[in-house]
């Protein structure tokens, strides 16, 4: 992306589904947010200072970003693929090499002056020396791993204030997941459900579809929250379609339908890599039911019909996504 920001795209890429590479001059080193899918980046042009590297960095180093999601539900010791992952690609045995080194020096300093002492780092001109660095025989340094202090604690009384009352309290959190559970006691419109039996803890629901075709459709619902206003998210798996082989495949059989494809990253054992998904906003409580079937509808037959185009002679039940549905609450941001 050159010239100017391109809007479209870059709100395309912060939903699931394609594009999954964005590729960019220091157009949007400021001011966007890429961080709800991507994880990844990579300095092919390398900015001189500090500030201006993490300023790139922090497109998709934000809150509530895919590493943040990714690392909250881990139980394990993060592994090196988890955690936010930053590339400086460069040629060996070239200049390039020796612009790397310099950079992730002046990071280094720049993270030592910030969390470990005032003293101003050395070198901050963009001027390269080739014939004194050449002498250098550094390896690029790697960043810090350890656990890093301030040089700016906070004291006790700064801590000290007047209680606030919550935005949301506990009774109108209480009456807003009974709103949202009591989905599963009405009828939704215009669709065919069958709800689990025993439904897990939280603001998850879990229900299949009869379809008029008569095959049956697994879904999730999800409670969130969107401007103010109650939403609910669903989530119908497709199944193992292996979109790295097949993306192409699935690119052009959703190209032309108004879908929001959502593809999973695949860990270990998994029953499915690529959902449907869509959200509504709850509005008044007695058109919920409306609103909330005519989603469900939407979702569960365009899951269908990618179930049967990419993975034809299956009818997958429920039982076979559970264990991922459950786990893979609000996965789509």
């Amino acid at each position: 992306m050159t010239g100017k920001v391109n809007h479209r795209l870059v709100h395309q890429f912060r939903l699931p589904g394609y594009p999954f590479v964005l590729i960019s001059t220091d157009l949007l080193q400021e001011g966007e947010d890429l961080h709800t899918f991507c994880s990844r980046v990579y300095h092919y042009g390398l900015a001189w200072t500090p500030s201006a590297t993490e300023q790139r960095t922090g497109r998709i180093d934000r809150v509530r970003s895919q590493t943040e999601r990714r690392l909250n539900k881990l139980h394990d010791t993060p592994n090196g693929e988890d955690l936010l992952q930053v590339y400086y690609p460069h040629l060996a045995d070239t200049v390039e090499r020796l612009q790397v080194r310099r950079v992730m020096r002046r990071m280094n300093d720049f993270t030592r002056l910030m969390h470990h002492s005032l003293a101003a780092p050395h070198g901050g001109d963009s001027h390269l020396d080739i014939s004194q660095e050449v002498l250098v025989d550094d390896e690029i340094p790697a960043p810090p791993t350890a656990l890093l202090t301030t040089s700016f604690p906070v004291r006790e009384d700064h801590l000290a204030g007047d209680d606030r009352p919550l935005a949301v309290d506990k009774e109108r959190a209480r009456r807003q997941i009974s709103r949202f559970h009591s989905l599963s006691d009405h009828t939704l419109a215009g669709v065919t459900v069958m709800w689990e039996r025993i439904q897990p803890p939280g603001c998850l629901l879990l229900g299949t579809t009869r379809l008029n075709s008569g095959r049956h459709q697994p879904f999730s619902l999800q409670l969130g929250w969107e401007d103010e206003h109650l939403a609910v998210r669903c989530i119908s798996p497709v199944g193992l379609i292996d979109q790295r082989q097949n993306w192409r495949d699935l690119f052009e059989s959703t190209a032309g339908t108004p879908i929001r494809v959502g593809v999973v990253k695949v860990r270990g054992k998994a029953t499915y890599d690529v959902t449907v998904e869509e959200d509504v906003i709850l509005t008044d409580p007695g058109s919920d039911a409306a609103r909330v079937g005519a989603l469900v509808r939407r979702v569960t037959i365009q899951a269908d019909a990618l179930e049967q185009q990419h993975l034809p002679d299956r009818d997958a039940l429920l039982a076979e996504f559970r264990t991922e549905l459950e786990r893979d609450v609000r996965h789509a941001g």
